[in-house]
């Protein structure tokens, strides 16, 4: 059986696109020009396109998740002690 070379991919996992910028919205931006001091959180992406809200804290970035007070109802945003580990882009909203 002869070897046949081929400069074309011949296995595919999933969906493979040339631009790999493909899977996440427009206005997402490179994780390195993310917002780093204050206290506005934005929206991380991991490298499947997955979005979480979070903040950059002690070196990190942090997950948010809303919090409901069981008292008054009003619900406010806080670190829920994950951790996003690999953290490819950023987009404000």
């Amino acid at each position: 059986m002869p070897i046949r070379y081929s400069n074309t991919p011949q296995v595919n996992y999933g969906r493979q696109t040339t631009n790999p910028w493909s899977r996440f919205p427009a206005n997402a931006q490179p994780i390195t020009s993310a917002p780093q001091l204050g206290s506005q959180p934005v929206k991380v992406f991991d490298p499947s396109g997955k979005s979480r809200w979070a903040l950059y804290h002690c070196g990190a970035w942090r997950g948010l998740a809303p919090q409901k007070d069981f008292k008054t109802g009003q619900v406010r945003w806080a670190m829920d002690g994950s951790l996003i580990s690999q953290a490819v882009a950023w987009a404000s909203s």
